[in-house]
C-alpha cells in the first residue's frame, strides 16, 4: 500500500509538471497566433465543459468509498452500473439541452462575435460530446482509485494532458 501512496504521489507531482509546462507553452503560442480575442473566446466556451461536470452529483467520490470498503463482489459491480446509468440519465438530457440552446448559449450569454462564430460553434459542439466521454469515464477513474491504483490514473490523465494539449498546440500550428 505504501508503494501505491509513492507511485501515486510521484505521478501526480509528473502529471503538474507536464500539465504545466504544456499550458505555458500552448497558451502564449495560441494568443500569439489566434489573438487575445480568440483565446478569450476559447476560454470562455472550456468552461461550459466544467458546468456539465456538474452531472457527476459526486457519484464517483462515493463510488470509490463503497468500492474500497466492499473490495471485488456482486454489490461492487452492481454500484458501478447504477453510478454510469445515472451519470448517463444525468449527462444525456444536459447534452442534448445544450445542443438545442447552442444559438442562445453562444450569441445571448457568451456574446461570441460574428467573425469567430464557425470557430465557436465547432469547439462548443465538441465541448458537449467529449464531456459526455470525459465524465462517464470518471466512473472508470474510480474503480481504479478504488484498488488503490491512483498511480495508473496520474498517469492516464497524463496521457489526456498531452493528448488535449498536443492537439491544441497542433491545430494552432
Amino acid at each position: 500500500m505504501r508503494s501505491d501512496l509513492a507511485k501515486g504521489s510521484i505521478s501526480g507531482a509528473i502529471q503538474a509538471v507536464i500539465t504545466t509546462l504544456l499550458v505555458l507553452c500552448a497558451v502564449p503560442l495560441f494568443v500569439r497566433l489566434r489573438g487575445d480575442e480568440a483565446f478569450g473566446l476559447y476560454s470562455l466556451i472550456a468552461l461550459v465543459g466544467s458546468v456539465n461536470s456538474f452531472a457527476n452529483l459526486g457519484l464517483n467520490v462515493a463510488l470509490v468509498r463503497f468500492l474500497s470498503e466492499q473490495g471485488k463482489s456482486i454489490e461492487s459491480d452492481t454500484d458501478i452500473l447504477v453510478t454510469m446509468v445515472i451519470l448517463t440519465v444525468a449527462i444525456v438530457p444536459l447534452t442534448v439541452a445544450g445542443f438545442l440552446f447552442e444559438d442562445a448559449a453562444l450569441r445571448t450569454i457568451l456574446n461570441v462575435p460574428e467573425h469567430l462564430w464557425g470557430d465557436a460553434l465547432w469547439l462548443y459542439r465538441g465541448g458537449l460530446v467529449s464531456n459526455v466521454f470525459v465524465l462517464l469515464g470518471g466512473t472508470f477513474t474510480a474503480v481504479l482509485d478504488a484498488q488503490g491504483r491512483v498511480h495508473v490514473t496520474n498517469m492516464l490523465q497524463i496521457v489526456y494532458t498531452v493528448l488535449y494539449w498536443g492537439a491544441i498546440m497542433i491545430v494552432l500550428v
